[in-house]
């Protein structure tokens, strides 16, 4: 056994460096996230600012023109409109001073916020000595509108103050965003120095090695095993240098062991092909013995014959009990490709029923019943005489008189349930299957004979889909049930 030190495979080498490479990239990724997640809150934040002052100075706007209606009108309307208004200003103003504190220098929102305490307490003075009618109502109505003034001429201050707020911020920004560049580009050059210097070290260690193999393959093409040495740079390498060694060792037996095998190979086909000869000699054979059994025309003709002497002689009985025999002999002939359908099936039955009730006379009485517009489907030809036949055979051979066989054919949840039940003796579930067995057996040896052979046939052309039980207990007779699906194209 060959062994060789262990070195690293190229899968381990590649993985290692793509894990390598892919943790650069997401650091990359990560570092300009979350430096751009940083920057765009910044930005928001900034926006949000002007929103929310422009939205208080107009929202206060709003509110002092609602209560100066209301000081003239005495409406409820603008009286509620003011309160609404003026509590929506006072929530913009807490929302800059939340904003102000994480902002040195905007500290100022809070005179703001006392500038409009002062507006509301005038505001309810003024309210309350319109109501009362003081002298006094027109000197605060005066003093409110200089308040709202006063909050009104503040918003240029106010403005410029986000302004410059947002210009730090914004160059703060750009600032952070330059050097996220730069640092990126710095990794972004760094992995790709460092990927083509890996990808020619790779290269040269898998083309070098190669090149050599494949001079050694030359070598073993020629007919020659001198072989060139091949530096081993990985695991993968040295496999295929043994694996090459191993090749040139054996490839000489091979050679030999190919020839005799083709040799064996092309005896074993002409044997082959005389035994297939001899097989289409004893089919063709067999074919023509399975021809020669019986001649319709022949049989046809004799039976004519014998139909026309007994309507000479009378015998109307015998006629139509040879109508009837030539009807089943003609269904059973017609049926080359072994494929009927149930009206088909159940004429035939009708038929042979007959012919049977003609010949057991007095002992057993066939009866057949079906349900009116049955479906007609396709179904393997003769799948019921042999169940009728059994019951005649196993059940009802010894009964001198009361045998009854009840053949009753339905359609019921899309299936045809055809029902052939007697009264016989029956005979015990033990029994039953060494019955079947020994048909099988029959069957086997060529001869396609009772249930076995019905269950196959069943088999064969359903599948799954269709299935036959048969019971039968001592002193009960035998029942059987065949079930076929009502299936679309059937």
């Amino acid at each position: 056994m060959k062994t060789f030190l262990k070195k690293k495979t190229y899968k381990r080498q590649m993985f290692l460096f793509s894990l390598v490479t892919i943790s650069i990239i997401i650091l990359i990724l990560g570092v300009y996230t979350g430096v751009n997640r940083s920057l765009i809150r910044q930005y928001n934040e900034s926006y949000a600012l002007y929103q929310y002052l422009n939205d208080f100075f107009d929202t206060q706007s709003f509110a002092h023109d609602s209560l100066k209606n209301y000081l003239y009108t005495k409406s409820e309307k603008e009286y509620d409109n003011f309160k609404r208004a003026f509590h929506q200003a006072k929530e913009d103003i807490q929302i800059l001073n939340d904003s102000a504190q994480k902002n040195a220098g905007i500290w100022r929102f809070t005179l703001l916020d006392n500038m409009m305490d002062s507006y509301l307490e005038q505001a309810n003075q003024v309210i309350l000595l319109m109501k009362i009618q003081d002298h006094k109502y027109n000197e605060g109505y005066e003093k409110l509108l200089k308040i709202n003034e006063t909050i009104i001429q503040s918003s240029d201050d106010y403005y410029q103050l986000v302004t410059n707020v947002v210009d730090k911020i914004l160059e703060k920004i750009e600032v952070t965003k330059q050097e996220t560049d730069v640092f990126s580009w710095c990794i972004v050059a760094f992995s790709v120095i460092g990927l083509s210097i890996y990808t020619i070290i790779v290269l040269r260690s898998i083309t070098n090695p190669i090149d050599k193999l494949v001079d050694n393959l030359h070598e073993i093409r020629a007919g020659t095993f001198d072989f060139h040495k091949i530096p081993a740079s990985s695991e993968e390498i040295q496999v295929l240098c043994f694996a090459l060694q191993d090749l040139s060792d054996t490839i000489s037996r091979n050679i030999e062991y190919e020839k005799e095998k083709a040799e064996l190979k092309n005896q074993l086909l002409i044997k082959e092909n005389e035994n297939l000869r001899k097989d289409e000699l004893l089919v063709s054979s067999e074919l023509k013995i399975l021809q020669n059994q019986i001649n319709p025309h022949f049989f046809f003709n004799t039976v004519n014959m014998i139909y026309q002497q007994a309507i000479l002689e009378k015998a109307d009985i015998t006629v139509e009990m040879i109508e009837k025999m030539t009807e089943c002999m003609r269904y059973t002939l017609s049926q080359n490709t072994r494929i009927s359908n149930l009206a088909m099936e159940l004429n035939f039955m009708r038929n042979y029923l007959y012919i049977q009730n003609r010949r057991f006379e007095g002992r057993i009485e066939f009866i057949l019943e079906e349900e009116r517009e049955l479906p007609n489907i396709k179904i393997p030809a003769m799948i019921i005489e042999p169940l009728v036949d059994n019951a005649i055979k196993h059940g009802l051979s010894n009964t001198e008189s009361g045998g009854l066989v009840v053949i009753h054919v339905e359609c019921k949840d899309d299936q045809v349930i055809i029902h052939v039940s007697d009264n016989g003796k029956g005979m015990s579930a033990v029994a039953l299957e060494q019955l079947i067995m020994n048909q099988y057996k029959c069957a086997s040896q060529g001869e396609n004979l009772g249930l076995y052979n019905l269950m196959r046939r069943l088999d064969m052309y359903y599948s799954k889909a269709a299935k036959i039980t048969v019971n039968s207990y001592e002193d009960c007779g035998f029942d059987a049930v065949i079930t076929i699906p009502v299936m679309k194209g059937w």
